[in-house]
């Protein structure tokens, strides 16, 4: 059965029978009091700094991944204005089939000079 933080300590109380202690004893449970808040804290502390590093490396994790991603993107962008200006230059072969026509003609004039 899970109790509360001050559950647990009113029955730490409770059972020190602190109506009965004196000076002394009392200052002795204030001390141990301290201590198990000082315990506490620190736990509360520590537990903060390991949640704040989770999500930190979290952070440098997905910035990674973006960067990863973007340039996957730049590069697939990079590809396809390749192939759609690979592709703009067929259809204009296919629109027009004398586009290349002096390509022969001046290799064969090459030739000819040497």
């Amino acid at each position: 059965m899970d109790t509360s933080p001050q559950q647990k300590i009113q029955r730490y109380i409770e059972e020190q029978n602190i109506e009965e202690k004196n000076i002394i004893e009392l200052t002795q449970l204030e001390k141990e009091l301290d201590m198990i808040l000082r315990q506490t804290r620190f736990k509360k502390t520590q537990l903060m700094m390991e949640a704040v590093k989770a999500l930190q490396d979290e952070q440098q994790n997905l910035r990674r991944e973006k960067t990863q991603v973007e340039e996957e993107m730049a590069a697939m962008k990079s590809d396809q204005n390749l192939n759609d200006n690979h592709h703009s230059h067929a259809l204009e072969l296919e629109s027009n089939p004398h586009a290349n026509d002096y390509t022969p003609h001046f290799q064969e004039a090459m030739l000819h000079l040497f």
